[in-house]
C-alpha cells in the first residue's frame, strides 16, 4: 500500500525533456503516463507542494561526483490512473534503470490495464526506453468497484444504497466493493483477449469538469480514497481526462449462431477511452453518462448472426455498444446494446420501421443503420466473486437502450416490423422475444387496408389517422416464428401441431371513414368507406399471414364507396367485397354501382333508352350496363404510390340504331352519361382532356344530341341539329366547377343507291369552364361531313372545328392574367372493314396574353 512506502516530503514533477515540435506534450515517459504521474506527485498536480504523498524515493546519498537513489516505490492498489511503481537506480549522477508504472481501466467495459516505460543505460553509456504499452490485466466486465475509507458519515453510504455489494463494518471503517455504476449489459457479458491497444489522435480527448460534491470520494495524499463531504475538496474541480483508444477482443454475446469462437465474435477495431484523471476513484457517473453521449464512436464491429432468445428469430449484429438510460430515481445507467438487422421473410416484403410515438408518423429505416437488442437484467457480483444478470424474466427487444427500464421522459421512437403486400400493411410495434419461445411479441398491432393506405405517403400510415377498426391489440392472436418466416395464430394454439383455419375474423365498424374530405366539412367532394351494406350491416375482415404456405389474405366482404359532390349526397355508392390474396392483383369482387336521388331520374332515361334501343335492335346494347362499371387501385410497396378510381359509364347510344337508322329518319338521339371519382388520378378537370392534373374528386358528365327532321325532298333531308355537353365536377386542387358545350346547327343527309349515305354538318356554339380558378369562355365552328359506302363497309369523315377561347385567372384576391386563344383542328378518318383504318388529325393555336 502507499502508505507503507518510505518517502520524501515534496513533490517530483516528469519535465517535457525531449526535443520536438511540441514541446509541451513530450517527454521521455509519453503524454499519458506523464500526465497520470504528475498529477500524483508533483505541485501542479493533486496535491500541495508538501504532502505525504511527497517523493517515491526510499533513499539518496549525496557527494561530489554526484547524488545516488534507490527506490522502488509500490501501490499495490493502484487501479483508476494511478502510479504502482516508481523505480530509481541512480549511480553518482547517471541513470543505470528507472521503471515507472501506470495503471488505469478503459471505458465504458471496465478493462483494467497497465503500462510500464523502462529506462536502462547499456556499457556504451547509451540509454534504452522501452514502451510496453497499455496491456490488459482483466477482461471487461462492468467492473468499476472501488472501496472507501474513513467515511464515518451514514450519508455517504445511505447515497449509495443502491450501488454497493459487500458489507459495512459496525463501527463503520470501509465500504468495500462500491459500485459506482449500474449496468444492464443485455446480450454483451463481456469483452475479453484484450489486445494491441493503442491510443489514438482520431478523436479528441474526452474532458468534462464541475465541482465535486459531499457525496462522492476522491483519492487523498496517503493514496486513500475518502469522501469529500467535510474537506477541503468539497467544491474544487473534478478535471476528468480520459484518452481514446483503439484495441482488438473478443466479445461474448448470447445465443450466437454464426460467426463465433468458443461463444466469442472478434472485433478488431473497437474503441474505449482510458482514464487519465482524477486518480483513485472511477469518474463520476454523470461524466460517463456525458462520454456515451458525446462520443458515439465507442463500441466496435462485429459480424455473427444471433439466435434472439433461441426463439428462432435472428439477427445479422454488426456492432456492439453501451449506451446510457434513467432508472426510476432519474439516475444515469449504462445499457448493453447489440446492434444488427433482423432477418425477415422473403416473401410478403417485410421491414423494419421506426414508429415516431409524439407524432405518430412511420418512416423506414436503412439497413446500415442498425436496430438495437437490448434486454433487462442488472449485472452484479455474486458471492463467489463473479458477475452475472438476472435475465429469466426479462424479454429481449428491439428498442433503443434509452429506453429499456421505461423512464425516459423523451421517449419518442419505437422500432416496428411492418408486413407490406401493396395492398395491405400490418405494424407490429415494438418487438419484443421472450426466452425459448417462438413467438414475436408487439406492444400493438394495427392493419391497414388498401382504403386506408390512399392517403399514406410513407411505410405506413399516420397513426392518427386510423381509427379502433384497424387496432389489432385485443385480438386473440399470435405470430409464431417458424423457419420460413411467421404465421399469424390463435393464441394458445401451436401453428404445426394444431394448425387454425382462419387466424382473425373481425367485425368493422360501420364508420365512415374518409379518405377524401371530412364529416360536416365543407369540400367540394367528399369520398369516403362504409364497411357495410343495407343487405350487411357490419362488414367481416377475413385476415392471416403464413410465411410457411407463402401466403396472406385479407378480405372484407360488403363495403361501400360513398361519393359527394357539392350539395349532391351519396351522387353514387359503390358496394362490393375487397379482396386481397397473394398472387392477384387488389380487387373489389362484383363491385356495384347505385346512384343517389340528384342522378337516379337521369340514370332511369338513359337505361329506358338502352332497354328502348334493345328491343328495336339484335341486342348490341344488351351489355353495357354491365361492363360500365369500373373500379381499380393501384398501391406500389417500392414507392408508397397509391391510387384509386371508381368509374360508370354509359356510352355513347342511338336511337334508332345503326342498323334501323336512315336518311328519312324523322328523329335521331343520342346521349351518354359518365360518373366517375378518383383518388391521386391523373384526371381532366376540364372538358380539355389534355389538361391532367393529379389530385383527386369526382364528376357526372352528360352528352346527348337531339337532331329534328325539318324538310325532307325524295332522298334528301334537313335536319335541325342541336348538341348539349355538361359536366359538374369537384375537385381537391381547383375546387367545385362545371363545364359546358352548347352548339346548334343544320345537317343534311343524302341516302343514295349502292353508294350509301352522305350527311354534311354544320354547327355553331359556345363552350365554357368555371370554377375556382378561372373563368373560360369561348366559340365554335363545325363542318363535319360523312359518307358511308357499301352499307358502312367504307366510312369516311372529314371536319374543320374553328375554335376561340378567352380564359381569366382568378388567384385569389388579385385579378389574374387573361389570354385569347385561337384554335383551328383538321380531321380525317377513313375505315374499310377489316382492312384499313387511318386516322389523323392536326391543329393549329395561337394565344395571346390580352390583359
Amino acid at each position: 500500500k502507499v502508505q507503507d512506502n518510505l518517502n520524501f516530503e515534496g513533490n517530483t514533477l516528469q519535465r517535457t525533456n525531449l526535443i520536438s515540435s511540441n514541446p509541451n506534450k513530450t517527454s521521455v515517459l509519453g503524454e499519458s503516463v506523464t500526465s497520470i504521474f504528475n498529477n500524483e506527485f508533483s505541485a501542479a498536480g493533486q496535491f500541495g507542494f508538501f504532502t505525504n504523498r511527497g517523493v517515491p524515493l526510499e533513499r539518496i546519498d549525496f557527494s561530489g561526483y554526484g547524488a545516488s537513489m534507490f527506490s522502488n516505490w509500490l501501490n499495490s492498489d493502484a487501479k483508476f490512473a494511478q502510479t504502482s511503481q516508481a523505480k530509481f537506480d541512480v549511480l553518482i549522477g547517471r541513470t543505470a534503470h528507472e521503471v515507472i508504472q501506470v495503471r488505469s481501466v478503459i471505458y465504458p467495459w471496465g478493462i483494467y490495464v497497465v503500462r510500464t516505460i523502462t529506462l536502462f543505460r547499456v556499457g556504451s553509456g547509451y540509454v534504452y526506453r522501452v514502451d510496453s504499452g497499455w496491456r490488459a490485466e482483466t477482461d471487461g466486465e462492468y467492473d468499476f468497484n472501488f472501496s472507501v475509507e474513513d467515511y464515518g458519515s451514514t450519508n455517504f453510504a445511505a447515497t449509495f444504497e443502491d450501488y454497493y455489494a459487500g458489507f459495512i463494518p459496525d463501527p463503520p471503517e470501509e465500504i468495500k466493493n462500491l459500485r459506482p455504476y449500474a449496468f444492464y449489459p443485455g446480450v454483451v457479458k463481456r469483452i475479453s483477449n484484450v489486445q494491441n491497444i493503442r491510443e489514438t489522435t482520431d478523436f479528441p480527448n474526452f474532458n468534462y469538469n464541475r465541482p465535486k460534491v459531499a457525496a462522492e470520494a476522491y483519492m487523498d495524499e496517503n493514496g486513500k480514497v475518502v469522501p469529500v463531504e467535510g474537506t477541503s475538496e468539497l467544491g474544487a474541480d473534478w478535471n476528468v481526462t480520459l484518452t481514446p483508444v483503439f484495441f482488438t477482443a473478443n466479445v461474448k454475446i448470447d445465443d450466437v449462431k454464426e460467426g463465433a469462437v468458443d461463444g466469442s465474435v472478434l472485433s478488431k477495431e473497437m474503441v474505449g477511452y482510458v482514464q487519465i484523471n482524477p486518480a483513485g476513484t472511477p469518474i463520476p457517473r454523470d461524466a460517463f453518462a456525458q462520454l456515451l453521449r458525446e462520443r458515439p464512436e465507442i463500441g466496435g464491429a462485429v459480424d455473427c448472426l444471433v439466435d434472439v432468445g433461441q426463439t428462432g428469430q435472428t439477427i445479422r449484429i454488426s456492432r456492439v455498444e453501451i449506451n446510457n438510460a434513467l432508472d426510476a430515481n432519474s439516475r444515469e445507467v449504462f445499457v448493453g446494446a447489440a446492434k444488427g438487422t433482423p432477418v425477415l421473410p422473403k416473401d410478403g416484403s417485410w421491414a423494419i420501421a421506426l414508429h415516431n410515438a409524439q407524432t405518430e408518423e412511420v418512416t423506414p429505416i436503412s439497413e446500415t443503420y442498425g436496430v438495437p437488442l437490448i434486454r433487462g437484467g442488472e449485472w452484479l457480483r455474486g458471492g463467489d466473486g463473479s458477475w452475472s444478470a438476472n435475465q429469466l424474466n426479462e424479454d429481449l427487444r428491439l428498442a433503443d437502450p434509452i429506453d429499456l427500464l421505461g423512464n425516459n421522459p423523451g421517449d419518442l421512437f419505437n422500432y416496428a416490423f411492418v408486413q407490406n403486400t401493396g395492398s395491405q400493411k400490418t405494424l407490429f410495434s415494438q418487438p419484443s422475444f421472450e426466452q425459448g419461445i417462438k413467438v414475436l411479441k408487439s406492444a400493438t398491432q394495427h392493419f391497414a387496408d388498401a382504403y386506408h393506405l390512399l392517403n399514406s405517403k410513407g411505410i405506413f400510415p399516420n397513426l392518427n389517422d386510423i381509427d379502433a377498426l384497424l387496432d389489432l391489440d385485443a385480438e386473440d392472436i399470435s405470430v409464431n416464428i417458424l423457419k420460413e418466416g411467421y404465421k399469424l395464430i390463435k393464441k394458445g394454439t401451436d401453428a404445426l401441431a394444431n394448425p387454425v383455419k382462419k387466424a382473425l375474423q373481425k367485425v368493422l365498424p360501420k364508420g365512415p371513414w374518409y379518405w377524401v374530405g371530412s364529416a360536416g366539412g365543407d369540400e367540394p367532394v367528399k369520398i369516403y368507406l362504409r364497411y357495410s351494406t343495407p343487405d350487411a350491416p357490419n362488414s367481416i375482415l377475413d385476415f392471416d399471414i403464413d410465411s410457411e404456405a407463402k401466403k396472406w389474405v385479407s378480405a372484407m366482404n360488403d363495403t361501400s364507396i360513398v361519393v359527394d359532390l357539392g350539395d349532391m349526397q351519396e351522387l353514387f355508392i359503390v358496394r362490393g367485397s375487397f379482396n386481397s390474396e397473394k398472387g392477384n392483383p387488389i380487387s373489389v369482387d362484383k363491385p356495384i354501382l347505385e346512384v343517389g336521388p340528384d342522378l337516379k331520374p337521369i340514370y332511369d332515361v338513359l337505361v329506358i333508352l338502352v332497354e328502348l334501343s334493345q328491343s328495336l335492335d339484335t341486342g348490341s346494347y344488351g351489355d353495357l350496363l354491365k361492363k360500365g362499371l369500373e373500379v381499380a387501385m393501384s398501391n406500389s410497396p417500392e414507392t408508397w404510390d397509391y391510387k384509386f378510381t371508381a368509374e360508370k359509364e354509359i356510352p355513347l347510344l342511338r336511337f334508332p340504331p345503326p342498323a334501323l337508322d336512315s336518311a328519312t329518319s324523322p328523329l335521331r338521339l343520342e346521349a351518354s352519361m359518365a360518373i366517375g371519382a378518383y383518388f391521386n388520378m391523373d384526371m381532366p378537370t376540364s372538358l380539355d382532356v389534355d389538361q391532367l392534373i393529379p389530385s383527386a374528386g369526382a364528376y357526372v358528365e352528360f352528352y346527348a344530341q337531339l337532331s329534328v327532321m325539318c324538310v325532307s325532298i325524295a332522298a334528301a333531308t334537313v335536319y335541325a341539329v342541336g348538341q348539349t355537353e355538361v359536366k359538374i365536377y369537384g375537385d381537391i386542387k381547383s375546387g367545385p366547377g362545371i363545364a359546358m358545350r352548347h352548339g346548334f346547327g343544320v345537317e343534311l343527309s343524302v341516302g343514295l343507291p349502292v353508294v350509301g349515305s352522305v350527311s354534311l354538318l354544320y354547327m355553331v356554339g359556345i363552350d365554357m369552364d368555371l370554377n375556382t380558378n378561372q373563368i373560360e369562355v369561348g366559340a365554335f365552328l363545325l363542318f363535319k361531313g360523312r359518307a358511308e359506302i357499301l352499307g358502312g363497309i367504307v366510312t369516311v369523315t372529314i371536319y374543320i372545328e374553328a375554335q376561340g377561347t378567352i380564359t381569366r385567372q382568378l388567384p385569389a384576391g388579385v385579378g389574374g392574367e387573361t389570354n385569347m386563344e385561337a384554335q383551328v383542328t383538321f380531321g380525317l378518318e377513313i375505315s374499310i372493314f377489316l382492312v384499313i383504318n387511318i386516322s389523323f388529325e392536326e391543329s393549329w393555336k395561337e394565344t395571346r396574353q390580352i390583359g
